[in-house]
């Protein structure tokens, strides 16, 4: 088991809060446990995300501050070096996909 002191938390958003501020508005976490982690929460600012702006949905698009823009392959190439420059502190990097405001589509019939 690992000792949850030697974790290094990071991630992608399309907005530029900080974590705390982040967890705040979303109503992600119980208030007490937020405000115990605060101090800890608001030193993580999210990397640049990547956003095709054609599958996000209309309530998030007044939050986009945070974005890498270029081709496909240059979005692809940023999102492996920032894995790659995670990998340099750590032993091993999860990916966990937590996304869940993209636009509803329906299927292609």
């Amino acid at each position: 088991m690992v000792n949850p002191v030697d974790f290094e938390i990071s991630g992608w958003d399309i907005n530029s809060a900080d974590i705390y501020t982040a967890c705040k508005r979303s109503h992600v976490l119980e208030p007490t446990l937020l405000n115990a982690l605060k101090e800890d929460l608001e030193k993580i600012k999210p990397l640049k995300a990547i956003l095709n702006p054609d599958f996000i949905a209309a309530n998030q698009s007044d939050r986009v501050d945070n974005v890498f823009n270029g081709t496909n392959a240059e979005c692809i190439a940023k999102i492996r070096k920032d894995i790659q420059d995670m990998k340099q502190k750590v032993d091993k990097v999860v990916v966990l996909w937590t996304a869940n405001t993209e636009m509803f589509m329906l299927p292609e019939l």
